[in-house]
């Protein structure tokens, strides 16, 4: 139990060092960021649930930290102080239990909040401000001939067939699902009574419309699953145009069925003319406004964005999954794409997508120690109301990283604390709370610092934040440039005694240095 009680360490919170330095001079001196990357889930687990009594779930009134393993109980039970602001906090009487000699509480075998580091909550309806929302997949798809002739439309369709027929849809009974397709136009597949049926809409940009009641647009998967595996087939073999250009208003068009509901995007895009602008045009941040506002909109109404992009010559990467970025999304990309080659990595990869363990309408904020501030987050999402992460899907595989700062010198603890707490939607319609503790000693050593350190996550972080220089300043040569310097800083503090924790430190950093993304200016991609 030691491990799920995050005494120095948590399958779910990773930190780059397990010994935090305590003054502002080690912090400084050490070179060694002290910042960590937090998986709120891990497959194939399963954690306890926390129950409370009452509606009201405790937390600490000034910080509004949740009640955890290491606060101090204290004046015979009636008071527990926060171990993240140092808050000394009532304990309401339908969670008042007295303490024994050794200060423990008599219920604390029954207190599931009290003796695990990362356990859930069943949300009140305080915490809702609508019904819990079901598992919602709407697919918007690319049929230019583009598409057709790489065998990229018949593998986008075969994998969400063949996940629809052998009943690994996810969220099932509460499943909706939605279809739409765009070459020059936007084709609305509308599920009618006598089975589905193509409405066509011409490209307008921010005049898009539904052609159709919603309600005929996203429909039941229990109810309608012969009429979307129809609707899917009837893709196949509409007639089409060589290209697409309609990507902007296909995705406004999704927007506009899901909106009321929130849900998942999976767009599919072979060579989209109207976003390729031209290769000698590089830079790395020359996104266009649309897509980010987009995102942002998006974003509000819970809705994220997957896109898969398959391509046979250059195609701007960036600009078109833009919306994946700050919609909690992701982008695949399949650069010179054949059906022989990559058609069943993009099968795989739809099948993880859809199958993978998904939570929707999320929200999630980290809370640390007392005298520490986070003061940069990375990771696909929108900040919403100072350091609340908007994440309208949240999946698995997918970490939020945090760096920290040490603002003032550590007096009254010998204890580092982070709280991640995730507000979310599960499959099954439940409305819970995610939260997951860590605590680690601090040290007043700069070499205790380095010796508890955490080389897969260091350089992990270290890889992230060379992405973020090179795109911000929009040259290949940035990223790679920074991972070198970040490693010659760390090498040279540790004063040529490179502790064992650290001993792979440099290969890991050199790995680093050979991926694609830092070396090879011909990915096809801007």
């Amino acid at each position: 139990m030691e491990d799920n009680q995050g005494l120095s360490s948590s399958p779910y919170i990773s930190l780059t060092t397990y010994r935090p330095p305590k003054t502002k001079h080690i912090f400084e001196a050490s070179k060694l960021p002290v910042s960590c990357i937090v998986q709120p889930f891990l497959p194939e687990e399963s954690l306890p649930l926390a129950i409370f009594q009452t509606d009201d779930i405790v937390r600490c009134k000034f910080c509004k930290s949740y009640i955890n393993p290491f606060v101090n109980f204290q004046d015979s039970g009636s008071n527990w102080r926060c171990n993240l602001c140092k808050c000394l906090n009532p304990v309401d009487a339908r969670y008042f239990a007295p303490l024994d000699e050794k200060g423990i509480r008599s219920d604390l075998n029954k207190r599931v909040e009290l003796q695990y580091c990362s356990y859930d909550i069943i949300a009140p309806e305080s915490y809702m401000y609508r019904p819990p929302m079901p598992a919602v997949f709407f697919f918007v798809v690319d049929i230019s001939h583009k598409s057709k002739d790489l065998g990229y439309l018949d593998c986008v369709l075969d994998a969400i067939s063949g996940i629809v027929e052998e009943s690994y849809m996810p969220g099932m009974p509460r499943t909706l699902v939605g279809l739409i397709a765009f070459d020059t136009a936007v084709h609305f597949i509308s599920f009618g009574e006598n089975g589905p049926s193509v409405v066509t809409v011409a490209e307008k940009h921010d005049e898009m419309f539904l052609p159709v009641p919603r309600e005929s647009l996203l429909v039941s998967l229990e109810d309608n699953s012969d009429k979307f595996l129809q609707g899917i087939d009837l893709l196949r073999s509409m007639p089409s145009f060589p290209i697409s250009t309609a990507y902007r208003c296909a995705l406004r068009a999704s927007y506009l069925v899901l909106h009321n509901q929130g849900g998942k995007n999976l767009v599919f895009v072979a060579e989209n003319h109207s976003e390729s602008g031209h290769p000698k045009e590089f830079s790395l941040n020359a996104t266009l406004p649309f897509f980010k506002d987009f995102a942002t909109e998006m974003s509000q109404v819970n809705v994220s964005c997957d896109v898969f992009i398959c391509s046979s010559q250059y195609s701007n990467v960036l600009s078109l999954g833009e919306v994946a970025k700050y919609t909690g999304g992701e982008v695949f990309y399949y650069p010179n794409f054949t059906r022989k080659q990559a058609g069943e990595k993009l099968e795989n990869e739809i099948w993880m997508v859809i199958t993978r363990k998904t939570v929707w309408e999320a929200a999630m904020r980290l809370r640390v120690s007392k005298d520490w501030k986070a003061t940069h987050v990375y990771g696909h999402f929108v900040i919403r109301s100072g350091d609340l992460l908007c994440l309208p899907n949240f999946n698995e595989s997918q970490t939020v990283t945090y760096d920290f700062k040490l603002e003032n010198m550590i007096t009254e603890d010998d204890y580092f604390y982070l709280q991640a707490a995730l507000l979310y939607t599960s499959n099954e319609g439940e409305r819970r709370i995610r939260v997951h503790n860590l605590r680690t000693p601090y040290t007043d050593q700069v070499r205790n610092i380095y010796e508890y350190a955490n080389n897969d996550t260091l350089v992990a972080i270290i890889s992230k934040k060379a992405l973020s220089e090179m795109a911000r300043q929009s040259k290949l040569e940035v990223g790679r440039n920074y991972i070198e310097a970040r490693c010659r800083e760390v090498v040279s503090s540790c004063a040529g005694n490179v502790p064992r924790s650290l001993n792979f430190f440099v290969l890991s950093c050199l790995g680093a240095m050979k991926h694609p993304l830092f070396v090879n200016q011909s990915l096809g991609c801007k």
